[in-house]
């Protein structure tokens, strides 16, 4: 239920406005105009706990201002216009605050316009990113020239205008710096919504091939290091509004680099270092959106297709021009291109394969282990934690990448590319990995055949494909060392998780104390994992029916993304009453949020990866929609349990010695490998239907003998583990000796 009135608004507004009733000096005006910034009664201020141990705010709730009449709006916007009209006329320029008339001027209930201000656009505007103008003059013309706007043209003209130009300044000066701070801060308090970002990103980029360079990549920039970062626009899949825009410039840019291929080297080089980061770009911005195959596909064929088309024009080049210094080595080198080094769902698999591979004698006796890091400061900067993890390992990290990182937000990615190139020959890597789908680094890499057998690593998108690549490989693959995703077939590399990834040692007391941060009566329902994944009309209508006939349970959403789109989904689905059960935390320690929620309700259509199964790897209950029917779930686990029967009937033995320790569940009986079929086969958390999801979430909510749940997941996860444990190291090295053949 919404909070009392809140009147701070309303009396600082007629404060502002008895303020500037007199004549004042700048001081005061400027003192105003930064009030204003902070007091839009027309906000509703949807607050949510973002400490730093993402606690929960219990209290998280809409707060409503009181609106003040239309004549004093209209008063305000009258007088500012005369204030603000005398300070220009008198020669003085008017800082970047004052385009906080944005939200009086919107919200007026008349147009408001004063065509004095005319005068200063066409004085001003001509000029500005004129030869000549340096940069520092640009940002002072800029603000004149957006607050004018606004009086002759309207509020929303106005910011569409200070964001279409604003994403032209260079962001290496230190100015600009702190008008990202402005936008990323006092966006949200005036009101500045996505549809005016959208329109003004959508003008800039529909000139952006007249630009130069170096503006084209500031038109990128601020999207990535300012606007994708403003509450409410970060992650919203409405960015997806823009692809035909970049994917214009990308063509342009690829048909530049065709052009001028034969003739002038030095400028085709040039805009391909442009499509490599445009093509980087775009996979950042919409790839955060997509969440199907389809999606995926769509990408590949209009960006990563067309892209490879025009870099594999490269292959002489690099051969003839980049020079090799070839290495020594004792072993041989499998390499790994990464995007960088931090800890995500795909680091916590490559690694675990990677000590799963380096423990097995068959293959630490021949092989080695090299990344080649892309170090994409532009996401994140590596962990150095990490690295030193991998290094532990025995990994090698190469880092020539990183050199051009000094360049900070203008680096070359051509530059990046040309210094992985000549690495990964100089090692003479013959099999190289790249878990990448569509960065312009790693296709313009294999597209230039950067080494004899180039493999694609899945983490879940089933449809990348490019030309060039001799196998693909996946550990999505149901513990079988062959199998089908989307029409490709995929060698399957079951990988067993290092343990303290999924359940490290957590402190109870500091469960307990986080746990009591929620309702003590409640069941705790959610999923952890990126929010787009639960913004489904579908699926949080069941939750809301779940949550209806259970009315003890609360719902954490775990992660990041658009919360304010998935509020409003399930107020049009009619939860409006059940939105205080609803706990949107942000991004959360899995390892400790794992260990609080009760019941893990799975999403659909697009379902929960490795949060899901780190989550079951803790004791946890999850509950899944199947895609399969139970029919061939029930076929495919018996035809598993007969190809893996060796396997399994070792299981059983140690599953059967106690001193064996193999297990933590003794309480099931297990004799046989009928036994292993039947419990694998009963599916008490796998609905096969939305209804059949729907009444098994509430019989697990109801449930008396939750444990015996419990110890029936973990002790399915303990055989897919052993049977991955068996076949992963086994399942690569067949397939890297069934390719030392092709070079």
């Amino acid at each position: 239920m919404p909070h009392a009135i809140d009147n701070n608004g309303y009396s600082s507004i007629t404060k502002i406005l008895e303020t500037l009733r007199s004549p004042c000096n700048k001081h005061t005006l400027d003192e105003a105009i930064l009030q204003l910034c902070v007091c839009n009664p027309f906000i509703q201020d949807s607050k949510a706990s973002k400490d730093v141990e993402n606690l929960p705010d219990t209290q998280s709730h809409i707060h409503t201002k009181q609106i003040p009449n239309p004549q004093i709006l209209h008063d305000l916007a009258k007088i500012l216009a005369q204030r603000i009209f005398e300070l220009l006329e008198s020669g003085t320029i008017c800082e970047l605050e004052y385009i906080g008339i944005f939200w009086v001027l919107k919200h007026v209930d008349t147009p408001f316009v004063d065509t004095r201000f005319l005068v200063f656009l066409e004085q001003m505007q001509p000029l500005l990113f004129s030869d000549g103008l340096s940069e520092l003059e640009n940002i002072l013309f800029l603000q004149v020239c957006s607050v004018a706007h606004m009086f002759v043209h309207g509020a929303d003209s106005g910011m569409e205008f200070f964001i279409a130009h604003m994403c032209l300044l260079d962001m290496d000066l230190a100015q600009s710096e702190g008008i990202a701070e402005f936008c990323i801060k006092y966006f949200p308090l005036l009101g500045v919504d996505f549809d005016v970002c959208l329109r003004a990103l959508m003008k800039a980029l529909d000139s952006a091939m007249n630009l130069t360079p170096r503006r084209r990549r500031s038109l990128l920039n601020w999207q990535l290091h300012c606007l994708w970062n403003i509450q409410g626009y970060f992650n919203t899949t409405r960015w997806l509004e823009l692809y035909p825009f970049y994917e214009a410039v990308f063509y342009a840019l690829l048909d530049r680099v065709r052009d001028t291929f034969l003739h002038d080297k030095e400028r085709a080089l040039g805009y391909l270092d442009e499509a490599l980061y445009m093509q980087f770009f775009i996979y950042h911005i919409c790839g955060n959106s997509f969440h199907t195959q389809e999606q995926w596909q769509e990408f590949c064929e209009k960006i990563d297709r067309k892209a490879v088309a025009v870099y594999e024009m490269f292959a002489p080049y690099m051969r003839e021009c980049v020079p090799i210094t070839p290495h020594k080595h004792t072993k041989e080198i499998i390499g790994i291109i990464k995007d960088r080094i931090v800890g995500n769902s795909p680091y916590k698999v490559e690694f675990s394969l990677f000590q799963n591979l380096l423990r097995t004698q068959a293959f630490s006796s021949r092989f080695c282990i090299k990344i080649y890091n892309m170090a994409f400061i532009e996401k994140s900067a590596d962990d150095e934690s990490l690295r030193k993890e991998l290094e532990n390992l025995g990994i090698e990290i190469c880092d020539v990448a990183k050199r051009e990182n000094i360049k900070g937000f203008y680096n070359s990615h051509l530059n990046k590319a040309l210094l992985l190139w000549e690495a990964i020959r100089a090692d003479s890597v013959r099999y190289l990995i790249s878990p990448n789908n569509g960065y312009g680094i790693s296709d313009f890499l294999l597209s230039v055949r950067v080494a004899p057998i180039q493999m694609y690593y899945s983490h879940g998108n089933f449809v990348y494909d490019v030309p060039f690549l001799t196998q693909r490989l996946t550990h999505i693959c149901n513990a079988q060392k062959r199998i089908q995703h989307c029409g490709f077939e995929f060698v399957g590399v079951p990988v067993k998780m290092d343990k303290r990834f999924y359940n490290p040692p957590i402190d109870s007391h500091i469960i307990n104390a986080l746990r009591l941060q929620y309702p003590s009566e409640s069941k705790i329902l959610g999923t952890i994992g990126r929010l787009v994944k639960i913004d489904s009309s579908q699926y949080l209508r069941s939750v809301l029916y779940i949550m209806r006939h259970y009315p003890q349970s609360i719902y954490l959403a775990c992660g990041g993304g658009n919360e304010s789109a998935i509020r409003e989904k399930i107020i049009r689905e009619g939860g409006l009453d059940l939105l205080d059960r609803f706990y949107f935390v942000g991004y959360v320690d899995s390892a400790l949020y794992g260990h609080i929620i009760d019941i893990w309700l799975d999403s659909f259509p697009l379902e929960q990866g490795e949060s899901r199964i780190e989550y079951v790897a803790k004791g946890g209950v999850a509950l899944v929609l199947s895609r399969e029917s139970k029919q061939e779930r029930i076929s495919r686990i018996s035809r598993w349990v007969d190809q893996y029967a060796e396997i399994l009937s070792e299981f059983l033995t140690l599953y059967n010695t106690p001193s064996a320790n193999i297990s933590q569940i003794q309480t099931i009986v297990l004799t046989s490998l009928a036994d292993i079929k039947t419990l694998l086969c009963e599916c008490m958390y796998v609905a096969f239907d939305i209804q059949e999801y729907e009444h098994k979430a509430l019989e697990l909510l109801q449930s008396q003998s939750i444990e015996a749940v419990r110890a029936h997941s973990l002790l399915e996860r303990e055989i897919l583990d052993f049977v991955r444990e068996k076949i992963g190291t086994q399942s690569f090295l067949e397939l890297l000796d069934s390719l030392s053949g092709k070079d």
